[in-house]
């Protein structure tokens, strides 16, 4: 029961999600991600406050100097070990990467959204702000 739940869920997103894409034009987001590996996150917190952070398990191919985070809660070219975003080694592993988002700050049940880049070099300040607006707008649009 509760798999196909997800499922139907999984499948009513997916069609929001296609439907937005078609609806709205995100030029910013579609040059940052152009010919490079990226991957999207939405998650909701949960409805009590949480203090432990969204996690992504990063390919070996980014690096925490070449990795563009974009999310509501922050936006980072390059990741530090430690902050709002924040990435480490995977225990065992002297190569694989553990990406944090913070979202403690978020409100109960808020939804939070991540683009992450596999951008080699960092993107300027005035992308990083364009492209945080594109993400936020496009979150509020799908997620009201």
């Amino acid at each position: 029961m509760i798999i196909g739940a997800l499922r139907r869920e999984i499948s009513t997103h997916t069609s929001q999600v296609s439907r937005l894409d078609d609806a709205v034009n995100l030029p910013g987001i579609a040059a940052l991600v152009a010919g490079r590996q990226y991957g999207v996150l939405a998650g909701r917190a949960p409805s009590v406050g949480a203090t432990v952070p969204t996690e992504l398990h990063l390919p070996l191919t980014f690096t925490t100097a070449g990795t563009t985070v974009i999310s509501d809660v922050a936006a980072r070219a390059g990741v530090p070990a430690s902050g709002v975003i924040s990435a480490v080694h995977e225990l065992g592993s002297p190569t694989a990467l553990r990406l944090a988002l913070d979202t403690s700050a978020l409100p109960a049940s808020a939804v939070h959204v991540a683009l992450v880049v596999n951008t080699g070099s960092p993107p300027s300040s005035a992308v990083l702000s364009a492209v945080t607006a594109e993400l936020v707008a496009w979150k509020n649009r799908l997620f009201p």
